[in-house]
């Protein structure tokens, strides 16, 4: 299982290894962006950015679209199945 740190925003898998530290310049929340059509994910109409959902995700496929899309934006939920908060210091 993941594990999402809410103090620093940072994601790791379950070795404790870093995936992604979550930042948002814009400070936009989850319910100002709009669906896109035909998936789960959702777009930052103020810098275009396409903003994927993690909810079904596993650290392995995460990993994989953040090789090819280093910039990409995520979503993490709190209490979501596939992670669990932790108080992890890298």
């Amino acid at each position: 299982m993941m594990q999402f740190n809410p103090k620093t925003k940072e994601l790791f898998d379950e070795e404790g290894r870093l995936i992604k530290r979550l930042e948002c310049q814009l400070n936009k929340q989850w319910d100002e962006f709009g669906f896109l059509i035909g998936t789960k994910n959702r777009l930052c109409t103020s810098c275009d950015s396409e903003i994927m959902e993690t909810v079904f995700e596993t650290s392995e496929s995460l990993r994989s679209h953040l090789k090819s899309h280093p910039n990409a934006c995520i979503h993490i939920h709190v209490g979501q199945k596939n992670i669990r908060l932790t108080h992890h210091v890298g």
